[in-house]
């Protein structure tokens, strides 16, 4: 019994194959031809052309000594305290929190060309 239940199954799936390949054919046969139309540039394309640029702008940035990278107050502040609860926290330390406030600073811009490695990063980054 089971044997006619697989064979007529069988049969019903092979007279099926015909019918399904003919719809798969209509619908393409029914598609408009795309050949001749322009479409817009994927937007991955512009994406990295923009990532192109901000690089060579960063690259230029830090290649040149008389860039500037300003300092916002907040984060001045920031770096200060940081700075302080450092020092106070070296065992022994003679220094209080009158002495770091006045003799500890953080401008409020910095000259790349001010920092004395700055030629030899440069030098690394035109080597790479």
């Amino acid at each position: 019994m089971s044997l006619l239940r697989a064979s007529s199954s069988l049969r019903r799936a092979a007279a099926a194959v015909p019918r399904r390949h003919l719809a798969i054919a209509s619908t393409v046969g029914q598609a408009t031809d795309t050949s001749k139309m322009d479409f817009p540039a994927p937007s991955h394309v512009s994406l990295s052309s923009q990532a192109a640029e901000l690089a060579s702008q960063l690259t230029n940035f830090y290649s040149d000594p008389d860039s500037v990278i300003k300092i916002p107050e907040e984060t001045r502040k920031v770096i200060h305290a940081d700075i302080s609860k450092r020092i106070r926290s070296i065992p022994d330390t003679p220094l209080t929190e009158d002495w770091t406030d006045a003799h500890i600073t953080v401008p409020s811009e910095v000259r790349l060309g001010d920092n004395p490695y700055f030629e030899a990063f440069k030098k690394a980054r035109e080597a790479s």
